[in-house]
């Protein structure tokens, strides 16, 4: 071969086609309106859903069923929701030796997580601390009475010479009424000799007839009654 323009094949010479000149009554489109019936309509099927076992083995790839698996995939992804926030609603502490487990859900775009935690094995006994500071004294700095039903607590704290108390006590509830007390002799001679008038025995009656009008001698009489009177109401 030379030139690359004939071939040789079972003593044969070969020239390669001539390209033909373009006929512009010839070129026609891809899709003509004239080679469609009338009534003709397009219509496109809805895609298949995504298949994650295909392609099968051995199977012919065509660009429909691929194109199919794409916007199945797609479908899947636009799905799923977008997540806004993160939060723990629960932590559970678990018995020692149980597997760990969480939890996870959306719930408007929320991400919601619990866990459930094992609590460790107990450790082995620790050595004794090195002796602690000495302390001179014990002194209790306030005790505050809290309402009925609280519960009582203590603070502590060391200055380095005392060491101090802080106290928080309920009040107990209110108690039921107890049985009316008895007066003692004491009380009563308190009472009669303080608390109450003098005898007035001693005080006779004016026994006077009034005039009318009275006199001056009548309502002198009267005056000087009543404040023998007054006088003896004291004490």
């Amino acid at each position: 071969m030379k030139g690359g323009t004939t071939g040789r094949a079972g003593g044969k010479r070969h020239r390669p086609p001539q390209a033909k000149p373009h006929d512009p009554q010839r070129a026609r489109p891809f899709l003509d309106s004239s080679f469609l019936p009338s009534s003709f309509t397009l219509s496109l099927s809805a895609p298949m859903p995504y298949d994650p076992n295909f392609p099968p083995t051995n199977a012919e790839l065509t660009s429909p069923a691929f194109r199919d698996q794409f916007q199945g995939l797609k479908t899947l992804i636009d799905a799923i929701p977008s997540i806004t926030n993160a939060q723990v609603d629960s932590i559970t502490t678990l018995n020692p030796g149980d597997p760990a487990t969480v939890g996870v859900s959306i719930t408007g775009g929320v991400l919601h997580f619990t866990f459930g935690i094992p609590q460790g094995a107990e450790g082995a006994q620790g050595s004794d601390g090195p002796q602690g500071p000495a302390f001179g004294n014990a002194v209790v700095d306030s005790v505050t009475t809290v309402p009925p039903g609280s519960p009582a607590s203590v603070g502590t704290w060391f200055d380095g010479t005392d060491v101090h108390f802080t106290f928080e006590l309920p009040q107990g509830d209110p108690g039921e009424q107890g049985p009316a007390g008895e007066v003692s002799q004491g009380d009563l001679e308190n009472a009669i000799n303080y608390q109450t008038s003098n005898n007035t025995n001693a005080v006779s009656t004016i026994g006077t007839y009034v005039s009318d009008p009275p006199t001056q001698g009548e309502v002198q009489a009267i005056v000087d009654k009543l404040d023998e009177l007054i006088n003896a109401l004291r004490r």
